[in-house]
């Protein structure tokens, strides 16, 4: 009986903004101060999770970042990984509010927004793996690949951008490709729980218990409000059929997040295997009244378990 492994993936990154080049003349002084106010209001929104006040205020500074005299010599300093890049401030602009609509759910108009701002810096490895999360979502998962390879081209040492890559790899069933890629993210950042959650489940995926449950206990020592990650090491153990550490940890999945179906499911079969066809039937309840898409996935692993124990005896 395969478990479910839940993997999450990094959607965007915002840019690590460092400082303005002070560069516009004098007499630019006011507009500048009300374009930057505007600006920094946006990403500062964006950051607190005000979404339409970061796109209304972005939309207004990009009516004055691109006028063409200030297009190419207003620019910011951005963080990479290992290194800084010198960006025009409305390609910033551009990839901010990108994030701020793919968080609402449009889209397109964030790929619409990170393409202006790829037009405006052709080498903006964010603007990159920000699109490539936006044509993940989409399903365009080739166009994925494609624009976090590029994101790696210009910035090597984007741990995100190996990250999202070996998710969307994984999404592929490109197993060793996904380790290949997360091993690198990893390297690049060991305190990226989620890359350590995922390179698990590729394990998992494999059938490689030993390095599955090593990568899920490394998430929770990173993370340890991880349910996914004690959801996941749950499954590996109910693999191995070592059912008290299963339980226990389905049961910390549940605690940590009791409003999610899986963990239910999971823990049900862990019930029956110990006998305990009662509590078992209140987690498939608890499990269908969450989630009524998985009623059918529940009917499927009962069977599935019942015929593994038939062949077993």
């Amino acid at each position: 009986m395969p478990g479910i492994p839940a993997l999450t993936k990094r959607v965007g990154w915002l840019p690590a903004i460092m400082c303005a080049l002070s560069i516009l003349s004098v007499t630019a002084e006011a507009q500048r101060s009300t374009t930057e106010a505007y600006y920094a209001s946006g990403l500062s929104r964006y950051e607190k999770k005000d979404f339409d006040g970061a796109i209304a205020d972005l939309d207004r500074a990009l009516e004055a970042l691109l006028d063409k005299s200030r297009l190419t010599s207003d620019n910011v300093t951005i963080g990479y990984e290992r290194s800084v890049a010198i960006i025009p401030r409305a390609a910033v602009a551009y990839t901010v509010r990108g994030l701020a609509r793919y968080a609402k759910g449009e889209v397109d108009e964030a790929i619409a927004d990170y393409d202006q701002a790829i037009a405006i810096a052709p080498r903006y490895a964010h603007a990159f793996n920000n699109r490539g999360a936006a044509w993940h979502a989409k399903g365009e998962l080739d166009k994925a690949i494609d624009d976090y390879t590029r994101a790696i081209g210009f910035d090597p040492n984007h741990a995100i951008a190996f990250f999202n890559r070996g998710y969307t790899r994984y999404c592929q069933q490109r197993w060793d490709d996904a380790i290949e890629d997360l091993n690198k993210s990893i390297g690049l950042n060991p305190g990226h729980a989620s890359a350590y959650l995922n390179r698990g489940s590729v394990w998992f995926e494999k059938g490689i218990w030993d390095r599955a449950l090593d990568d899920y206990g490394r998430a929770i020592k990173l993370d340890p409000r991880s349910y996914a990650a004690y959801h996941n090491r749950g499954n590996v153990r109910l693999e191995l059929r070592d059912l008290d550490a299963a339980l226990a940890d389905f049961n910390r999945a549940i605690e940590l997040n009791p409003a999610t179906a899986q963990p239910y499911l999971s823990r049900g079969l862990t019930q029956l295997l110990r006998g305990n066809k009662a509590d078992a039937d209140k987690d498939f309840a608890r499990c269908r009244a969450l989630d009524q898409s998985l009623a059918s996935m529940i009917d499927e692993r009962i069977k599935r378990l019942g015929d593994a124990l038939s062949l077993a005896r």
